[in-house]
């Protein structure tokens, strides 16, 4: 890949750059919230991933930023199923994790988002360059053992660029988004129009969800900083990581725990807040959601599932966030990742992502035998993904 954008790696997010993409907008786009939301994710993790921007300019002018974040010693071994998976997990009995190398992605954080974010008003073949630049510089720029490129069927032009590079390619976890209807012509977003448009048998769905969880005593809430009750999210939604794990679906490589709960407000302010679900009082689940100008996002989901299931809490929650969206004139809902059986009820549309890798360093000779084993288990752990994001 060769390309004629000057392009600069920078330790951390400079402010400079978090202030130029706090202008861009794109329909259903990350670019407002990617700065923070990156800062909150290394803070969260201080220590065990280091992140790095890259930029790329054309006579100055900024064309594409990218977010890179490496997780420190992460164990190759959980990623590939089989044989040296299993080793792995032996090893950590006595202390040892085995296989353990630095892996660096090009990606948003906890999003499932590719990390390539391109300014307003840049044509096709500016953006296609502006991709295989910004992948070029990390490739050559930073020491990791591998580096792992997120695409999406969102951004076709970078899929093809990446397609057309001589990265291994392995299936990842799709993504699902909601666009809401208007009332009318060129009318604002509606809830209304959002029900209307599902089938009979959907509206239904939602209504008695809906009627299930005010029977049981449930309520939502709003909390804008929610640093008081980190544990507790930590709590739920480690439940939901363990449910994950049990049924073979792949972990997070870095922590999404208490740490990420007390530095939310500090770090995204209005933009981010936690809705929890209570049945009579007592908090069951919650999701934390994030703001740009069109869109609704949902991140995390953390469930005490005896009780969120019994009160129906887990499908009403969706209905509540859809029905917010629509009053805060949003236009989309991003709903994360898996569960597309429940999506699909509220009209989700799904968008299919994928890595491309760069085996580096130690990992380069071990390329055709690790695309082979990494490729099986993601392909396997892709069918059935919960409602928590990639790396």
């Amino acid at each position: 890949m060769t390309t004629s954008l000057d392009t600069r790696i920078h330790d951390g997010v400079p402010d400079a750059l978090a202030q130029e993409l706090a202008t861009w907008r794109s329909a259903a786009g990350f670019e407002a919230l990617a700065a923070p939301w990156t800062r909150l994710a290394a803070h969260a993790n201080a220590g065990r991933i280091d992140v790095h921007t890259v930029e790329a300019r054309r006579s100055g002018s900024v064309v594409a930023i990218g977010f890179v974040h490496v997780v420190r010693k992460l164990a190759i071994g959980d990623y590939t199923g089989g044989v040296i998976e299993g080793f792995t997990r032996r090893a950590r009995r006595v202390g040892w994790t085995p296989l353990a190398f630095d892996v660096g992605y090009l990606e948003i954080p906890f999003a499932n988002r590719p990390g390539v974010l391109v300014a307003p008003g840049v044509d096709d073949e500016t953006r296609a360059e502006a991709w295989r630049a910004i992948v070029l510089a990390a490739d050559r720029g930073l020491r990791v053992d591998a580096l792992c490129v997120k695409g999406s069927t969102r951004d076709p032009i970078g899929a093809s660029a990446l397609a057309k590079s001589e990265l291994a390619y392995l299936p990842f976890a799709e993504t699902w988004l909601l666009e809401l209807p208007s009332a009318g012509t060129d009318g604002p977003p509606s809830s209304e129009a959002w029900l209307a448009s599902l089938s009979s048998t959907r509206r239904r769905h939602v209504r008695v969800s809906k009627r299930t969880f005010l029977d049981a005593g449930g309520t939502f809430e709003t909390i804008e900083d929610p640093a008081s009750i980190a544990e507790h999210l930590s709590v739920l939604f480690d439940r939901t990581l363990a449910r994950a794990r049990a049924r073979g679906d792949l972990p997070l490589p870095m922590s999404a725990d208490a740490r990420l709960y007390r530095s939310l407000h500090a770090e995204l302010g209005a933009a981010a807040s936690v809705r929890v679900s209570r049945v009579e009082g007592e908090i069951v689940g919650f999701t934390l959601e994030l703001r740009s100008h069109d869109t609704l996002f949902m991140r995390f989901v953390g469930l005490d599932y005896t009780r969120s299931e019994s009160s129906g809490a887990y499908f009403a929650s969706y209905a509540d966030m859809i029905e917010r969206a629509a009053s805060e004139g949003r236009r989309y809902v991003d709903l994360g990742t898996g569960t597309g059986e429940v999506k699909q009820r509220v009209g989700a549309r799904r968008i299919d992502t994928h890595y491309r890798v760069a085996f580096r360093r130690w990992l380069a000779p071990a390329r055709p035998l690790l695309t082979r084993m990494l490729a099986s288990r993601f392909g396997e752990a892709t069918k059935s993904a919960p409602d928590v994001t990639g790396a």
